[in-house]
């Protein structure tokens, strides 16, 4: 192994601020029981979401444990089934509830088999469904399991003392870890992280020990991680590992163990396809086997965008959000390839003398193929983490024992040393704080534009039109929002365009409003979910939302509807439609134009969309 503790003699300790910090951090995360305060700390953080609500999807998963209520799009689920979010039996009604727009391809899916993460929610709504608290609170108790898994797992690939203590924090306190208890409705990442890194901890000690109850343990639990969220699969890319570098048998016989698991994955895998699970036609969520060009594609924009935040980058979540900002996510994706090759040059001394770096290594690598298969988000860095964390913590020993005067490599590897300290032990915990309550900013965004819509009982008679929401989800989740909270809503409602770039509106006749843009509508990420890479519009297309026709006029080069018409059956003054426009941080009532004139509505402050108050700096998509 690679140790500091043998470097650090008393002759040596106070010559070097890389040294003397770690003398400390040896002093502290090098104790036998360090893990305990590390986990309970995490814990305590985890905690500060307790009073941070219901959002997003946590309104749609109530609904579908209540049976769909009067929102029919989610009616006839089966509680075990709440992660089946669409299909093309399910999508014409989602759209006439107005939850899913008019441009989703009819052929889009996106499916999940997680039966166990869905027993969690099951629990939540037969003990505590009105309580948030307890709801989150039971997220934090998954995370529990997660931390003691990852200790469990560690402290069989390493010896006692610092470098133990400090993957443990570097896992434990990163504050992608907030994602554990922040979102309910996003508990199945931390269900399947649970399950399986203690396979993973049990297959370990199976081998290490031959304890047969540990390899009837792992065997178990094997299914239940795969049942409680896909991202599981990345745990066998541990197991492979560990086989090829760790096992102390012959490797035939070390990869001969892994068989079983390998047969239980492939009768999953069957299982789910014949079922009728997983994703197609989607720009967010993309399935390897169905669509492997399109996962090629992703795992290299998706890759080291989340390898930039597991390095102590921007958070992934942010990514998509940077469509806004074309220039900066330029930059930032180059700066990922950048932060990339300079630490895998650094640790490639280390990974070649130290096998347990080649088992995290390749685990941490063949995990970015499962995350890859969603829009980037820091909540798919669980498994990635499992590696990344001991490959960092040896980073981090190495480049602190660098003497920080030199040559120009030893000050930059001193520098590197001195970051990864400040980033992952300073600043990830206290940014932890804050990201374990990020429940609220999803929270109150949803909340304001909800409080633009009329909540009197005549809007239970009216067809509610969003002309430019600034995206999708903020009024797609108006309905599911009043539906679960039974608040009056509309009869209907239709997304019509987004405030990506300024829309204009033209009266064609009584019964018509053309829109049109100088950029198609689906370039905004939150308009993305039901179109796939291939999807293309063409003029003359049509589309029939309950009681309106959308006819596209006009696409751009990708097959991007630019302009096209909205015709519904009654006259656009029908008191019983309510045009509704986005005015910054809300909605407010839109007249339709005079027939033959026109109306120019402006494009989303982004910015000022997230914060509900106007600032210097503007966040809007540059028009061509």
């Amino acid at each position: 192994m690679f140790l500091v503790e043998s470097s650090l003699s008393p002759q040596t300790q106070d010559t070097r601020l890389g040294l003397r910090i770690l003398t400390l951090l040896n002093r502290v995360l090098g104790h036998k029981y360090a893990h305990r305060w590390i986990i309970a700390t995490s814990a305590l953080i985890l905690c500060l979401s307790l009073d941070t609500g219901f959002s997003a999807d946590d309104y749609v998963h109530s609904l579908m444990l209540d049976g769909g209520r009067d929102l029919h799009g989610f009616s006839g689920r089966s509680p075990w089934d709440i992660f089946r979010f669409t299909t093309p039996e399910i999508t014409p009604q989602l759209q006439r509830d107005g939850v899913m727009p008019w441009w989703d391809d009819p052929r889009s899916q996106v499916t999940f088999l997680r039966p166990v993460s869905a027993a969690t929610h099951m629990l939540d709504h037969a003990l505590f469904p009105h309580s948030a608290a307890l709801q989150h609170l039971h997220s934090v108790l998954w995370g529990i399991i997660v931390f003691l898994g990852v200790w469990a797992l560690y402290q069989q690939l390493m010896p006692p003392g610092l470098l133990l203590g400090l993957s443990t924090f570097l896992y434990v306190l990163d504050d992608a870890r907030a994602w554990f208890s922040s979102w309910i409705a996003g508990r199945n990442t931390v269900v399947a992280t649970a399950c399986s890194i203690w396979v993973l901890a049990f297959y370990v000690s199976y081998r290490r020990t031959g304890m047969r109850r540990a390899a009837v343990a792992a065997l178990v639990l094997w299914p239940l991680s795969l049942l409680a969220g896909e991202g599981s699969v990345a745990i066998g890319a541990y197991m492979l590992a560990y086989a090829l570098f760790l096992d102390q048998a012959p490797r035939a016989k070390a990869l001969s163990a892994l068989v079983p698991y390998v047969v239980v994955g492939a009768v999953w895998r069957i299982a789910y396809k014949a079922l009728g699970y997983g994703a197609a036609h989607s720009l967010l969520y993309v399935d390897p086997a169905d669509d492997p060009i399109t996962f090629i594609e992703r795992l290299f924009e998706r890759g080291p965008v989340l390898w930039l935040s597991q390095l102590g980058g921007p958070w992934s979540d942010n990514w998509s959000s940077f469509f806004v900002f074309p220039k900066f996510r330029i930059a930032l994706y180059i700066s990922a390839w950048f932060a990339l090759l300079i630490c895998g040059a650094l640790l490639r001394p280390l990974v070649k003398r130290e096998p347990i770096l080649k088992f995290a290594a390749l685990g941490a690598a063949l995990s970015t193929l499962t995350a890859t298969a969603a829009f980037p988000a820091d909540r798919l860095l669980n498994w990635i983490s499992i590696g990344a964390s001991p490959l960092l913590a040896h980073l981090m020993v190495a480049c602190l024992k660098v003497p920080a005067r030199g040559s120009l490599a030893s000050r930059f590897t001193a520098f590197v040393g001195g970051y990864m300290v400040i980033v992952h032990l300073i600043v990830g915990p206290l940014v932890m704080t804050s990201r374990a309550r990020g429940n609220v900013a999803i929270r109150d965004v949803l909340e304001r534009c909800d409080a633009g819509v009329p909540k009197d009982p005549s809007i239970r008679n009216k067809k509610v039109l969003f002309v430019n929401p600034p995206a999708l989800p903020l009024a797609s989740y108006i309905p599911v929002m009043r539906a679960e909270r039974s608040e009056p809503r509309a009869k209907s409602q239709l997304v019509l365009g987004v405030s990506t770039v300024p829309l204009t509106l033209r009266r064609i006749d009584d019964n018509t409003l053309e829109l049109s843009a100088t950029y198609s509508l689906l370039w905004n990420p939150g308009s993305q979910m039901g179109i796939g890479p291939r999807t293309r519009f063409a003029p003359g297309d049509k589309r029939t939302i309950g009681d309106a026709q959308i006819v596209v006029r006009t696409v751009d080069e990708r097959g991007g509807p630019l302009s096209y018409t909205v015709h519904l059956p009654h006259s656009l003054d029908d008191s019983n439609y309510l045009f509704l426009q986005w005015a910054g941080t809300t909605y407010k009532p839109l007249t339709p134009p005079a027939i033959g004139r026109s109306v120019t509505l402006p494009a989303a402050d982004y910015l000022q969309t997230l914060l509900g108050t106007k600032i210097p700096i503007e966040a809007k998509f540059p028009e061509p």
